[in-house]
């Protein structure tokens, strides 16, 4: 085995949850995706099917809408003494993130460094760390006022709290920031980003926790990232984003890796959504909390640095203690080349191939890497293409 906690773990398996999910949780946080972690899981998926089938449909029905009442637990202690062999779990071949590291990083983007003189290569290595880091653009900051100023006043000027994907040029090149987009391509081996959502925001959302790739992600999974743009700075106060550091390293947190049905008949109401989104919310926050994870707030971004996070990484916004502040701020969502379509898993379901497709103007895209030795792009790549149509695309008008 190579789990590498030598601690003790105790796990309480809810009867009313799917015991595979959770276990497979737990056993990640101890080390990957190993030949022990699918053997435990084996043998706890045939237990708990001697376990629910004396579930009652009662508790089935709540189980099916999210609602999970405090049941009988069953007590599995886990005891590790071993080291793992992989400095980043990434590095592990089986690991569901392990495409950000297939390829060594390049020699010549290591040695750059961003607009607060951090070097590439250890903002990199915080990254596949921690799932999060803190990146200063120096294209941004040399474009502040054609870029960032004007971004700053169309937010400050939104009659509601949010905006999402609008067709304003400004918006569009700051989603597009090449730095960002250069360093966003470093950080994930190389393979070639594209923008496809932006989202604007007046004041903190006090969201709740959540991975994204429960809204959208990719076929094969996970290839997508978020940069979170500060247009002011932040403070605890404003409601600034909460995040759990190295939370990226143990599972997809979506619906099904907890337990959750996904819920691809909903409706397009925002009523639908948020009664689909309800029980996503409250289950993972308790898991957060069972878990003993360690939590986050990102409250000292300052006007124009970016914050950059895995996409598996749970985050939301922290509760807006001071309700007359703003927190102005624009965030861009990616996905990565080598994906053979892009969907939303929440309101899909593959095994009765219900798929939701996040924007069909978004076709598959092969994989085109930069050179490792000159740093060098394609001439051009779907990448490229994608970004020209991001461009010219919007959800919403002004």
């Amino acid at each position: 085995t190579t789990l590498n906690d030598k601690t003790m773990v105790l796990m309480e398996v809810k009867k009313s949850r799917p015991i595979v999910s959770t276990v497979r949780i737990f056993l990640m946080k101890n080390g990957g995706f190993t030949a022990t972690a699918v053997l435990l899981t084996v043998v706890l998926f045939l237990y708990s099917g001697s376990v629910l089938q004396h579930s009652s449909s009662e508790k089935d029905k709540k189980s099916n809408v999210g609602t999970r009442e405090m049941s009988e637990t069953s007590k599995i202690s886990v005891l590790e003494t071993k080291e793992s062999e992989y400095e980043y779990i990434h590095d592990d071949p089986g690991h569901v993130w392990h495409w950000t590291r297939e390829r060594p990083a390049c020699p010549k983007l290591s040695l750059k460094k961003d607009c607060a003189g951090n070097s590439y290569k250890e903002l990199y290595h915080h990254f596949h760390s921690e799932g999060w880091v803190t990146f200063t653009s120096c294209s941004l900051k040399k474009n502040e006022e054609t870029v960032l100023e004007p971004v700053t006043e169309y937010v400050r000027n939104l009659t509601r709290s949010r905006a999402s994907t609008v067709n304003l040029k400004c918006v569009k090149d700051l989603a597009a920031d090449p730095d960002t987009v250069e360093f966003m391509e470093y950080i994930h081996g190389g393979r070639r980003a594209f923008p496809f959502q932006t989202l604007n925001f007046k004041v903190g959302t006090q969201q709740g926790f959540h991975s994204d790739l429960t809204f959208f992600d990719t076929q094969p999974r996970t290839l997508m990232a978020a940069a979170w743009v500060a247009l002011e700075d932040t403070n605890p106060n404003n409601g600034p984003l909460k995040f759990v550091p190295k939370s990226h390293r143990y599972g997809i947190w979506d619906f099904n890796d907890i337990g959750l049905p996904y819920k691809y008949d909903i409706g397009d109401s925002e009523e639908s959504r948020s009664k689909a989104d309800g029980p996503y919310y409250i289950e993972l926050a308790k898991i957060i909390k069972k878990m003993g994870f360690e939590t986050k707030l990102a409250d000292d971004i300052k006007r124009g640095q970016t914050f950059i996070w895995a996409a598996a990484l749970v985050h939301g916004g922290a509760p807006v203690k001071n309700s007359s502040l703003t927190r102005m701020s624009q965030v861009s969502h990616y996905f990565f080349e080598g994906s053979s379509y892009y969907w939303n898993p929440m309101y899909s379901d593959i095994g009765k191939n219900k798929i939701r497709y996040d924007n069909l103007q978004i076709k598959a895209c092969e994989t085109q890497l930069r050179n490792l030795d000159s740093d060098l792009k394609p001439a051009f790549t779907c990448a490229d293409a994608h970004t020209e149509a991001f461009m010219n695309f919007a959800r919403e008008e002004l």
